[in-house]
């Protein structure tokens, strides 16, 4: 599916316009003064109107105003206009950078990605030198000659080159990527493991669905989770799926982490010069309970002890088994005995019962018992019922 750009629209392609320079560790004068640099790499100039560079954990939205010259660059400045001294600002943004790592992105028009930076750790910069991370042409990441970087100027030759496999995902990759993209209706986020058994870093996964029934590529196309130090993957070449067909992405090549308290998958079509980016399908999850993948079905998502990763999903809990292990707690000793004493005192009334009975009616044919046997059934499961929501409903206030 595509979509037109609108009248009179400039056409801006990946790699057109970068996130070129970060200065993530402040400045010689304060570790507070921390910027950011735009490049342009055409030979207009761009409206900045309507662009947004903001962190995915939304700590930083610099809403950006002004242009770029062409082959210039766009210098924004944290708090005010003195963190970078005797070079003027473009842009004054409030919220810091995490001094470890994280995702940066640049929108334009509120939905068409033109590009990002995401680590989970930062490849260039040095915290102790204050020398900043720049861009190189090829779309790596080194560490600034001088403290204090470049900004507004052609970066330095740079020192310390970035060897991160997460820093190889450059513009010119991301470029040809969108370029050979197809855009697909029915594919979907299918099933996750969040919490595995073991660990986290190599068992985490996360399963695609085709739902068409020819061979999809999704070459070009990007997941990302929503929480945290977000993460986005571009899928490669290889990412290909039959008809009605499964791919099974596990954490080692994503680099994306599923948190256990709460987090989100995004899966959206690659934004380039024809294409506005859009959301393809997305899941958010409140609490990942240990070793239960959580699943897409006709009724919502729901948890499953039963993972089937590149297979048809399966849910075999029954709602309340599910409420209990979303409580991440075992029932209660005294409400394992109430529950269980209530059971023994029904067998006994239903056997004293049983023999005051005619001996001449079989006892499973007798219409008595069978009345007695499924009323005590139904009074047990509804005293389990409450006894759990009991349970749930303590735990919540």
């Amino acid at each position: 599916m595509l979509w037109p750009l609108a009248a009179g629209a400039v056409i801006i392609n990946p790699g057109d316009v970068v996130i070129n320079e970060v200065a993530w560790m402040g400045t010689e004068g304060s570790a507070n003064d921390e910027w950011m640099e735009l490049k342009n790499n055409t030979a207009e100039n761009i409206r900045m109107d309507g662009w947004l560079l903001r962190t995915t954990d939304g700590k930083i939205k610099a809403y950006i105003t002004g242009e770029l010259p062409a082959h210039g660059f766009y210098l924004l400045e944290r708090t005010d206009d003195n963190t970078v001294a005797n070079v003027k600002a473009n842009f004054i943004y409030k919220g810091s950078l995490s001094n470890t790592g994280q995702s940066l992105e640049l929108i334009k028009d509120a939905n068409t990605y033109i590009d990002s930076a995401s680590f989970s750790s930062w490849p260039a910069g040095d915290n102790t030198t204050k020398q900043t991370m720049e861009r190189t042409a090829d779309g790596e990441w080194k560490t600034s000659k001088s403290p204090g970087g470049t900004p507004k100027a052609e970066n330095s030759d740079g020192i310390a080159v970035a060897s991160s496999e997460e820093s190889s995902e450059s513009a010119t990759e991301y470029s040809a990527a969108v370029a050979s993209a197809t855009y697909y209706d029915n594919i979907f986020i299918n099933e996750i493991m969040p919490a595995p058994e073991g660990p986290d870093d190599e068992l985490e996964w996360i399963e695609i669905y085709n739902g068409n029934s020819a061979e999809v590529n999704l070459q070009g196309w990007e997941m990302r989770d929503t929480t945290g130090a977000a993460t986005a993957y571009i899928f490669k070449e290889s990412a290909k799926m039959g008809g009605y067909g499964y791919l099974v992405l596990k954490r080692p090549e994503t680099k994306i982490t599923l948190n256990n308290d709460e987090d989100g998958i995004t899966l959206a079509f690659p934004g380039n010069s024809e294409v506005t980016k859009k959301v393809a399908d997305t899941v958010t999850y409140e609490s990942a309970p240990a070793n239960l993948s959580y699943n897409k079905t006709n009724n919502g998502w729901q948890w499953s002890k039963d993972a089937t990763p590149g297979k048809k999903n399966v849910i075999s809990e029954k709602p309340a088994e599910i409420a209990l292990l979303l409580s991440n707690e075992e029932p209660g000793e005294n409400e394992s005995i109430a529950v269980a004493g209530v059971s023994e005192s029904f067998g006994e009334n239903l056997n004293a019962i049983s023999n005051t009975l005619d001996k001449s009616i079989p006892l499973a044919k007798s219409p008595v018992t069978v009345f007695l046997i499924a009323l005590s059934i139904t009074i047990i499961s509804g005293i389990m019922v409450i006894v759990l929501k009991s349970k749930l409903f303590r735990k919540n206030t």
